[in-house]
């Protein structure tokens, strides 16, 4: 009877730490290559704010609101 029970007991409990393993595993290796990944994006020009700032100056528009409102309009 005790035998039983502590193959029950240990067959519900292999699972567990098999996942826990195995998450240990994943972070011990997803970790390193994540960092890596960042430290080469943030090395792109796209990843600058200034890479922004000088492409799209062109594209600001400035707009006269005195133009586009009408005074005489009353709701």
């Amino acid at each position: 009877m005790t035998k039983n029970i502590f193959a029950k007991s240990v067959g519900k409990a292999i699972p567990v730490i098999e996942a826990f393993v195995s998450g240990g595993l994943t972070l011990a290796t997803f970790v390193p290559m994540a960092k890596r990944l960042q430290r080469y994006l943030f090395t792109l020009p796209i990843a600058d704010v200034e890479f922004y700032k000088q492409s799209h100056e062109d594209d600001i528009i400035d707009i006269d609101l005195s133009d586009i409102i009408d005074d005489d309009f009353e709701e």
